[in-house]
């Protein structure tokens, strides 16, 4: 990136260990984090995946995906990032949920 003055990176969070890390944190924790926009995100992990998550596993990124980025953290979770949402029940987050 080059703009006047300022130079640097522009880069997608989800392919910065650090981003990753959190979001992990946050789900183990069941958190909720508020919007600027009178909304919330919340984070409610299954009690298997909450009892499964390393934080200070290794992470890696797989390739294939078009629409979503997924990482593989520790060998144990995945974690996909759903780049459009959509209002009502999620089809791929409820056949994961069984």
């Amino acid at each position: 990136m080059h703009g006047g003055d300022r130079r640097g990176v522009l880069t997608d969070a989800f392919f910065v260990p650090a981003f990753i890390r959190l979001l992990l944190a946050k789900t183990r924790d069941a958190a909720t984090i508020a919007s600027v926009e009178e909304g919330a995100l919340e984070f409610r992990p299954e009690a298997v995946a909450r009892e499964a998550i390393d934080g200070d596993g290794e992470i890696r990124w797989l390739s294939t995906e078009q629409s979503n980025t997924s990482v593989i953290v520790g060998g144990r979770i995945v974690m996909k990032l759903m780049r459009r949402l959509q209002t009502g029940v999620h089809l791929e987050a409820e056949m994961c949920a069984f």
